[in-house]
């Protein structure tokens, strides 16, 4: 049976809401404060967790490691989490292009912070 959680941002102050509910344009939280959607940026569970056993959100970033093929040292790789065409996906920065992957196989990824709480990773991947 698929789990449908959510967590919010809230942009008024700044901070990560867990386990919301979401509905007619309203996010409520701490089971009495209501919130439109346009302060209160909904992000669904994905129904998977990490390497470490942390669930995945949408607008996570997830940290990719492994082989470069050439000889087997690590590569790092920075992937965001997204709802594209129907599935959760990861968008990943590709010579200076967004590619999407499907989330398959995801044992070797892990949580390392989210889109609002971490912007300068995504910054520091775009360069």
């Amino acid at each position: 049976m698929r789990t449908f959680r959510f967590r919010a941002w809230d942009t008024e102050n700044k901070c990560m809401r867990n386990n919301v509910a979401v509905g007619l344009g309203m996010v409520e939280y701490d089971l009495s404060c209501h919130q439109p959607v346009e302060i209160m940026i909904p992000m669904q569970f994905t129904g998977l967790k990490d390497r470490n056993g942390k669930e995945i959100y949408e607008g996570d970033l997830l940290a990719d490691t492994g082989s470069d093929g050439n000889g087997g040292e690590i590569v790092y790789t920075l992937k965001e989490v997204v709802f594209h065409e129907g599935a959760f996906q990861m968008k990943e920065l590709l010579d200076k292009e967004w590619g999407m992957e499907y989330m398959d196989d995801i044992s070797h990824l892990e949580v390392i912070g989210n889109i609002y709480e971490h912007p300068n990773l995504l910054e520091s991947e775009e360069k």
